[in-house]
C-alpha cells in the first residue's frame, strides 16, 4: 500500500464493505457492478437523497434570490465589470463549498452503510464540521482552476484556437476525479490538504481506468442524461414565448437533477476508493 495512501486509511481491516459480493476483476464489470452498488445504496437508504437535495435547495434558493436582485435592479454595485467579475468568482466558491460540504457528508454516510454501521445524518454533519478547513480549500482550488479553465477556453476560442484549449479541458475533467477522492479522504479521517490532494492523485494513478470509467459515467449523465431530462420537463411546460419565472422554474429543476446525479456519482467513488485501497 502506498504510504501516502496509508496515512489516509484509519483501520485497513474496517475497510472491506460488508456486501460479500466480490468486486469484479474487469474494468468494464466493475463499471456495472460500481453503478449497480450506487442504484441499491440509494434505494435501500432513502436518507442518503438528503446531503445533495440541501445542497439543491440552498443552490435553488441563492439562484432565485440573485436573480430576483439583478431584476430589480437592486445591485447597483455590479454595475461595472470588474465588480461583476468578483461578484461571479464570489458566488462561485460559495456554491463550490456548499457542495464539498455536502458530498463531503454524503460520503461520510455512505462509507459507514457500505461498511454495515448506521450513520445519522447528523453525525455525518458534525464529522464534515471537523474538516471544515480542507474542504474550503479544496473549494476555493476548484473555483479558481475553473475559473482559469473558463477564461483561457474562451480566449483561445476568440483566437480561433479553440484546439489548443483541449489539454485545457481534460486538465479540468481529471481535476474532477481528483477532487472527489480528495473530498472522499478528507471524509475518512483528520489530514492535510496537501496529504489529500496527494493521495487522490496517488489513488487516481493506481486506478486510472477505473478512474476514467467513473469520469466517463459523469460526462454521460450531466452532458447528456440530465440534458434530456430538463429538455423534455422544459418542453412540457414552457409555451412559445417563455416568461422570465418559467426559466427559473426549469434552472431549479435543472439544479435538482444535478445534485441527484452528483449524488449517485459521490456513492460510486466510496466504494470505488474501498476497492483502491483493498485490492492488492
Amino acid at each position: 500500500m502506498p504510504d501516502d495512501i496509508e496515512v489516509t486509511e484509519h483501520n485497513i481491516h474496517e475497510d472491506s464493505p460488508q456486501n460479500p459480493q466480490p468486486i469484479p476483476a474487469t474494468s468494464l464489470a466493475r463499471l456495472t457492478y460500481l453503478i449497480r452498488v450506487a442504484f441499491q445504496l440509494h434505494s435501500k437508504n432513502p436518507r442518503l437523497f438528503l446531503f445533495l437535495g440541501l445542497n439543491a435547495l440552498l443552490n435553488v434558493i441563492l439562484f432565485w434570490m440573485v436573480q430576483s436582485a439583478v431584476s430589480n435592479n437592486s445591485m447597483d454595485e455590479l454595475s461595472t465589470a470588474s465588480s461583476n467579475v468578483a461578484f461571479t468568482i464570489t458566488l462561485s466558491a460559495f456554491t463550490s463549498f456548499l457542495v464539498h460540504f455536502f458530498q463531503c457528508s454524503l460520503v461520510t454516510a455512505a462509507l459507514a452503510v457500505l461498511r454495515g454501521h448506521a450513520v445519522a445524518p447528523r453525525d455525518a454533519f458534525q464529522i464534515t464540521l471537523t474538516r471544515i478547513m480542507p474542504l474550503g480549500g479544496l473549494a476555493l482550488l476548484t473555483t479558481c482552476l475553473g475559473t482559469l479553465t473558463q477564461f483561457l477556453t474562451l480566449k483561445l476560442g476568440e483566437l480561433d484556437a479553440g484546439i489548443v484549449s483541449l489539454p485545457i479541458v481534460l486538465a479540468w475533467l481529471i481535476w474532477f476525479v481528483i477532487d472527489l477522492l480528495a473530498i472522499v479522504l478528507i471524509s475518512e479521517t483528520p489530514g492535510s490538504f496537501i496529504g489529500y490532494l496527494a493521495g487522490a492523485g496517488r489513488i487516481t494513478r493506481r486506478i486510472w481506468n477505473d478512474s476514467l470509467a467513473l469520469l466517463l459515467v459523469y460526462l454521460l449523465t450531466t452532458s447528456l442524461l440530465a440534458p434530456l431530462l430538463v429538455s423534455s420537463i422544459a418542453s412540457s411546460i414552457t409555451g412559445a414565448d417563455p416568461s422570465g419565472q418559467t426559466m427559473l422554474v426549469i434552472a431549479s429543476i435543472s439544479t435538482i437533477i444535478h445534485n441527484l446525479i452528483l449524488s449517485f456519482i459521490s456513492v460510486y467513488a466510496a466504494r470505488l476508493y474501498i476497492y483502491a485501497i483493498t485490492s492488492r
